[in-house]
């Protein structure tokens, strides 16, 4: 987030498909606050003491198929309480006091090609944690007077412990089209189907959001078991996803993809309709038995150009509820980017009216190892330039430097965040450093 600095110690290791990440993070506000005190809103940024990511696939197969294992932990303290919409409580993003979740998470999953070119996968997973949350008195009545304002019931435990066990099966019919002037295309129908139990605790504000508060349903996460974007939410239910991805090459050197597809609760409670603390999954499309309807089109050039549009249509009415156009192209010595897009308003998620918003981005080389880039997002809604940065980078054979400064504004507040970032890499040792968000695009 631009408006604050994140300070970390972390130790990664990588071979081969398997990772492992422990670190260390704290958040300083970097901007200036209505009373210029600019420790007045650090207290609600989170201490992240540590954080574990550790994925393992053995080399050999089980039971003729794949095995995946993922561990997760995460423990965040909380000086301050961070309560949205306090007039009334509507959103609480963050609990003042402590909270800790340990996950483990195993799945299998084997493919399976008839003689007709069907490909089935099935799949079995099993996820379990424990969890304990340490809050105060006052997060515990934010999360009451929440609760209230919503017609929820609150029911907030000191300890917990949960599972969610999956089976499913993915069937695709892959069919290539050779065309007699040389391009190639492939039409793959596609259907999957998850059975599981209910989402535990999810009759109420139950479960501390942490890690899950950014919901964004669209074409990419169309075909994912679990689309929640973190471990402290769960999918629970039984999901049918049903779509089909196309891809197309071009004796030219061009190639085409598109994606297009629906979503349904076809058992169980809907975990996105679900009351929850940040209330994730409110107007993201997913929160009613039948999806919205969601979409990609791409294009890519061997030269280098790039261009896609994408959106999320109404159920019913197919009524935009959110759309993206890109162009990009990637070249020697400029590289430039353009998007546009659209996101209708999501009064409970936080954002009260609609945003239309262009970003501009563009890279050029000043001499064999040095870069200049920067990007803008501009709000047409609001007629507010809401994020702009510059960097330059220095890249070689041994190291990578990158030093970048932005500013964003808040749409509501106006008020400007000012950050400073940098990372350097090193090839054989890893990298340390910091960036924001508001230069990510052209970099």
């Amino acid at each position: 987030n631009s408006s604050v600095h994140q300070s970390s110690v972390y130790l990664t290791g990588l071979n081969g498909r398997n990772y492992f990440d422990v670190r260390a993070m704290h958040f300083d506000v970097q901007e200036d606050t209505p009373d210029d005190n600019a420790s007045a809103r650090s207290g609600q940024q989170p201490w992240v003491l540590p954080s574990l990511d550790y994925a393992y696939i053995p080399d050999a197969s089980v039971a003729g198929g794949q095995l995946s294992l993922n561990v997760n932990a995460r423990v965040i303290r909380r000086d301050e309480l961070d309560d949205t919409f306090s007039t009334p409580i509507q959103r609480v993003p963050g609990i003042e006091g402590e909270s800790g979740r340990l996950t483990a998470e195993a799945e299998w999953k084997r493919s399976f090609v008839t003689d007709g070119g069907l490909v089935l996968t099935p799949l079995l997973a099993l996820q379990g944690d424990v969890d304990y949350l340490n809050a105060s008195s006052a997060s515990l009545t934010a999360i009451n007077n929440m609760a209230a304002n919503l017609n929820e019931q609150a029911d907030m435990r000191s300890s917990f412990a949960r599972y969610m066990a999956t089976a499913g099966l993915e069937m695709r019919w892959p069919v290539l089209f050779s065309m007699a002037s040389g391009s190639s295309h492939v039409i793959e129908p596609m259907a999957q189907v998850f059975m599981r139990p209910n989402e535990q605790y999810v009759g109420g504000l139950s479960v501390p959001n942490e890690d899950a508060q950014s919901m964004v349903f669209d074409a990419t996460t169309l075909f994912e078991r679990d689309k929640f974007s973190g471990y402290d939410r769960v999918e629970g239910g039984s999901r049918a996803n049903v779509g089909f991805r196309y891809s197309g090459s071009y004796n030219n050197g061009w190639g085409t993809n598109a994606i297009f597809g629906q979503s349904y609760q076809i058992g169980g409670e809907n975990s996105f309709a679900a009351p929850d603390l940040v209330n994730v999954g409110a107007n993201s499309g997913l929160d009613t038995t039948k999806s919205d309807y969601v979409g990609l089109f791409g294009i890519n050039s061997p030269n280098g150009f790039a261009a896609s549009v994408s959106g999320r249509f109404d159920e019913q009415s197919f009524e935009i509820r959110r759309a993206e156009v890109k162009a990009a192209y990637s070249g020697l010595p400029v590289s430039l980017s353009a998007k546009y897009a659209f996101i209708q308003a999501q009064p409970l998620y936080g954002f009260t009216t609609d945003r239309h918003e262009v970003t501009l981005g563009a890279s050029t080389h000043l001499a064999e190892n040095w870069r200049v880039f920067g990007t803008g997002t501009y709000d047409l809604q609001q007629s507010l330039l809401v994020k702009d940065g510059v960097g330059f980078a220095y890249n070689d054979s041994c190291f990578t430097y990158l030093m970048t400064y932005s500013q964003s504004r808040d749409l509501n507040t106006r008020e400007v965040s000012q950050t400073i970032g940098f990372n350097l890499s090193f090839r054989t040792l890893g990298d340390f450093g910091s960036s924001t968000s508001a230069v990510d695009t052209i970099q």
